[in-house]
């Protein structure tokens, strides 16, 4: 049963990632690393999983695609990796909102 609901997690999770992948080669944009962060990341089923799901794919540069796990969010190498990805290796400070910052 339980494998039953996990399954139907991944192939809803192979769907969006396909999905992505595929609106990221129409853009030109080569994705060659995933970033996984949080959830079940600790879980070594949920890991061959997932590389399972993307090792299927390869990037417009015809290079394997990677997947890193984290499975602490908070970690400052995540969030580090993420800014870095999300801006195109551009990184950018954290926002301090606080007064006496």
């Amino acid at each position: 049963m339980v494998r039953k609901i996990m399954q139907a997690s991944f192939d809803k999770l192979q769907a969006l990632a396909k999905h992505k992948l595929e609106h990221a080669k129409e853009k030109g944009l080569a994705v060659e690393v995933i970033i996984v962060v949080g959830g079940l990341c600790g879980s070594p089923s949920f890991q061959k999983a997932l590389e399972n799901i993307f090792s299927k794919w390869e990037s417009i540069r015809h290079r394997p695609i990677s997947v890193i796990f984290f499975d602490k969010a908070q970690s400052a190498i995540v969030e580090g990796a993420i800014r870095v990805a999300l801006v195109g290796g551009v990184e950018l400070k954290p926002f301090n909102n606080r007064a006496d910052a």
